[in-house]
């Protein structure tokens, strides 16, 4: 009877026997479970509203880049193929009254293997004399930038090297300046105090370049003292840049950070790549097996106007790993060591009174794949045959000295000798050689 009038007690002590809890408590529970999934997927939810956001805010930032009437003038990419990419620095005051655009002071191609495993970074001289397609002469290759844009300038490169030319990258001086001041600055060591009465002043010992400072570094050419190769320094100096910059922004970790970066080289920076690609670009030309080097040749006056004269068959050597895909029907060791004897920058002196032994050994370490840059004359004999090598680059020395075939060779480290030739080593052929059949 008391169940009948009284039946909740009775359901409840029925539910405690059962060995349940009273139905307060498995609602709160209920409850508390629903509202921690809905929290996770409202999370998941937001997550993928800001990851999508960030994906359409970074697409954006690439169309700014975009200059869709240039990537008509480009090669397509072939499966397999090596990928060759034009960077092109544009000094906007140095165009004369009939041009508009400015010329590019920095020319460079970075070519990548098929398989994304070797990278090549070759430099081309400003003042190169080239033909200029659509053009009647010779001209020097900066020009074309400042006659008619990239395209102009993939079209004569194109012309000049016999590559594929697949994708392209423009920068102006200014938006350079922009992108090292985004990045917080660049740290490197300078060897030489540079005082450039044209680029600027760059401070030796170890400094983190800002973005003038950085810019007077890539632009140096006229201190003879810390320059003394001119414009083969200068672009030693933008490649040895370029690596310390990739470094640099490699580590960035700092979100705000990185906005700002992406934001600086979209508003200052021409390209048909995504930042994806141009992060696996970076990331090559910063690994450890990246070979760089300088286009060969010879300043020379012709008319009154100052030219660089490119050494075609050398060239066309440098140029191979390029057009090859950097594939060796060889052993894979000898391949490295091939690819390593091109990144060598060589002059050879005579040190004998023997008439033409310099170009002799000269064209032998060319036929090896070093990179020669010129040949001469020592200022004094020697007895014997002596490699300087400047800063570490004694493996370099004892490369050459294998190559031919020194028994007991003599390298010695001597940076001031080899910065005056701005190379990499400086061979002096001695009389203890010089007179050997085959040279």
């Amino acid at each position: 009877m008391i169940g009948r009038k009284t039946g909740r007690i009775d359901d409840n002590a029925q539910l405690h026997l059962e060995g349940h809890k009273p139905k307060i408590y498995r609602s709160r529970r209920f409850y508390v479970k629903r509202g921690f999934k809905w929290s996770v997927l409202i999370l998941i939810f937001i997550l993928v509203l800001l990851f999508a956001g960030g994906f359409v805010w970074l697409k954006a930032k690439e169309s700014q880049m975009k200059m869709s009437e240039v990537e008509s003038s480009l090669d397509p990419v072939e499966k397999g193929e090596p990928i060759n990419t034009l960077v092109l620095g544009i000094d906007r005051g140095s165009a004369d009254s009939r041009e508009t655009q400015g010329r590019s002071d920095i020319i460079m191609i970075l070519g990548t293997s098929g398989d994304g495993k070797k990278t090549c970074v070759i430099s081309i001289p400003r003042d190169s004399r080239v033909k200029i397609p659509g053009r009647n002469g010779l001209y020097k290759i900066n020009a074309a930038y400042a006659y008619e844009g990239p395209s102009l300038a993939i079209s004569t490169v194109r012309t000049l090297t016999g590559l594929k030319i697949h994708h392209f990258i423009v920068i102006d001086f200014e938006g350079f300046k922009r992108i090292v001041d985004a990045v917080g600055g660049v740290r490197m060591y300078i060897e030489k105090e540079i005082n450039d009465k044209y680029a600027g002043h760059v401070p030796a010992g170890d400094q983190v370049l800002d973005g003038t400072t950085a810019l007077a570094l890539v632009r140096a050419r006229h201190d003879p003292k810390s320059v003394p190769g001119g414009d083969f320094d200068r672009m030693k100096h933008q490649r040895e840049f370029l690596k310390a910059m990739l470094r640099t922004v490699a580590h960035q970790r700092n979100p705000l950070k990185i906005k700002g970066i992406i934001d600086a080289i979209a508003s200052s920076m021409k390209t048909d790549l995504s930042f994806f690609d141009m992060f696996f670009i970076g990331r090559k030309i910063n690994g450890s097996g990246v070979e760089m080097t300088t286009a060969p040749g010879e300043a020379k006056v012709i008319g009154s106007t100052w030219y660089f004269i490119l050494d075609q068959p050398r060239l066309e050597e440098i140029l191979r790993p390029f057009q090859e895909g950097y594939v060796s029907s060889g052993d894979d060791r000898d391949d490295e060591e091939n690819q390593s004897r091109l990144g060598i920058r060589v002059f050879v002196l005579n040190g004998t009174e023997v008439v033409g032994l310099a170009s002799r050994f000269a064209e032998s370490l060319s036929e090896k794949g070093y990179n020669v840059l010129g040949r001469g004359n020592a200022k004094s004999p020697y007895e014997k045959t002596t490699i300087y090598f400047s800063g570490s680059n004694e493996y370099m020395a004892r490369m050459i000295a294998q190559d031919l075939s020194l028994a007991n060779p003599s390298c010695e480290r001597h940076d001031k000798i080899v910065g005056n030739f701005s190379a990499d080593v400086v061979v002096v052929i001695g009389t203890d050689i010089g007179g050997k059949k085959g040279y």
